[in-house]
């Protein structure tokens, strides 16, 4: 048996629909409170962007975004 990779997991999750998207990320959220200021803040950014039904970036995505940000190609 294979194992299963944390990228399958969010591939099949992000398939829910948005309201039971939300309820995925709010309880697990809950099972591992932010350590920091800066974890509580990142979040909040991301529960709210999980909200509005916008899909979150990989690693890929922030790199071309901000790239894209600094007017770089």
């Amino acid at each position: 048996m294979s194992e299963i990779t944390i990228d399958q997991i969010l591939t099949l999750a992000r398939r829910l629909p948005p309201e039971q998207w939300s309820l995925l990320i709010t309880r697990l959220s809950r099972e591992q409170p932010p350590q920091t200021p800066l974890a509580a803040k990142l979040a909040t950014a991301r529960s709210q962007i999980v909200a509005s039904g916008a899909l979150l970036l990989d690693w890929a995505g922030i790199e071309a975004e901000v790239a894209e940000r600094r007017g770089e190609r």
